[in-house]
């Protein structure tokens, strides 16, 4: 019989018996670190969805719906910037083949500026106003009704505190191929 001497223990090499530490460097920790590998995918598409883009997502039977806080959502339509507003929240919803757009800014601008600015730049980008603010100089909520091929966006515009919200929604819609 022979022995190997390693740290006070004894391994039997020859006669079927396996050394512990030779069974744990062999057997046990290969299969740790695949159990944590395997583990660890799905966090990381987790974490890739969620947290690290910023993007959070809400899924249930009937639609999905993905928000981001501070950022614009990735694929929202091209609409004009009111100067200086910042994104507050946008959203993109999902519902079977319709999709919707919403995202919010704040401003610190009266809500008549705001509102004559989206008049006007949303006709000279080829938007057809619908319904126009019932009183563009008020300084209460205003809102506008646009058309553009067969997208319709609102626009309001209202006064939150010392900031103008801003408002931008395409609601939901079967998108044209």
């Amino acid at each position: 019989m022979r022995t190997f001497r390693h740290d006070r223990s004894m391994c039997v090499l020859h006669t079927g018996n396996i050394c512990r530490r030779y069974f744990w460097f062999s057997t046990a920790v290969p299969a740790l670190l695949m159990l944590v590998l395997i583990l660890a995918v799905p966090a990381k598409a987790f974490a890739a969805e969620h947290s690290y883009t910023g993007v959070e997502v809400e899924k249930t039977d009937k639609y999905e719906m993905r928000s981001a806080r501070r950022k614009m959502i990735p694929g929202f339509p091209a609409v004009p910037h009111y100067p200086g507003a910042a994104v507050n929240e946008s959203y993109v919803k999902t519902e079977g083949k319709k999709i919707g757009y919403d995202t919010t800014y704040v401003v610190d601008a009266p809500v008549p500026e705001v509102i004559t600015f989206y008049l006007a730049e949303l006709q000279k980008q080829g938007w057809e106003i619908l319904t126009p603010p019932d009183d563009p100089t008020s300084q209460a909520e205003q809102t506008i009704k646009a058309r553009r091929g067969n997208q319709i966006l609102f626009v309001t515009a209202e006064k939150e505190d010392q900031h103008t919200e801003i408002a931008v929604e395409f609601p939901m819609h079967v998108p044209s191929p």
